[in-house]
């Protein structure tokens, strides 16, 4: 919230901090978790599987794949 005081000779502004997620730095200013460290065990998982699957996929079935193909699995 953004209060603005009018007097004769000066502008008084006051802001107020927005609540975010996120930790502050020493300074105040918000410092958000990066990408890789708001990921849980259940989405490390289901990467894993997912490589799994293309590994699988690429072993087995790559003879009967031109290099487009290759390329999108990969």
């Amino acid at each position: 919230m953004n209060i603005t005081t009018l007097n004769n000779d000066s502008i008084t502004t006051t802001l107020s901090a927005s609540k975010r997620q996120g930790s502050l730095s020493a300074a105040g200013v918000p410092l958000h978790q990066g990408y890789f460290a708001r990921r849980n065990a259940l989405d490390w998982l289901f990467a894993a599987l997912v490589v799994a699957g293309g590994l699988f996929a690429f072993t087995r079935y790559a003879a009967f794949m031109d290099i487009y193909e290759k390329g999108i699995l990969i």
